[in-house]
């Protein structure tokens, strides 16, 4: 496996104590940032298989996932899926951000995907109770932090 573009620095800051409150990755080939207050990964579509990447530099924390390549005609099988199924695997909230600004959680997605009860390719059982959970938590630490 193997880092995403720019995740070795994301991964030297946190080991150092940095860790941002939202972290970018785009899939496109137009990897200017959307935001310049949060960290940015990023992986062009012609270089991304499922399993490839490292993406533990996520942990904990919640990701914008831009999509800036071509719009899937079918997103049960779509890579985009596969992207966020990945970083859901890590992070407590992956947001997926289309290029005609609508915005989706991947468990939403997840279960709009869902045909005759099975999950698209990209998610399974066990990734919607864990996901589930590691969100629920997030937002009741969010939730207490805030109240504090």
């Amino acid at each position: 496996m193997k880092l995403p573009a720019f995740g070795k620095s994301l991964l030297a800051a946190r080991f150092q104590g940095g860790h941002p409150d939202l972290i970018q990755v785009i899939y496109g080939d137009d990897w200017a940032p959307a935001r310049a207050d949060a960290p940015l990964l990023a992986v062009k579509p012609s270089q991304f298989a499922p399993g490839i990447y490292d993406w533990r530099c996520v942990a904990g924390i919640p990701v914008q996932l831009i999509h800036r390549a071509a719009e899937p005609e079918l997103f049960e099988r779509a890579a985009i899926g596969f992207v966020a199924a990945e970083l859901a695997e890590w992070s407590p909230c992956v947001e997926l951000l289309f290029s005609d600004g609508q915005r989706c959680d991947v468990g939403v997605l997840a279960f709009a995907c869902r045909c005759g009860g099975v999950w698209p390719a990209w998610w399974s059982e066990r990734l919607e109770a864990e996901y589930g959970k590691r969100q629920e938590t997030y937002y009741a630490e969010l939730h207490r932090r805030i109240a504090a």
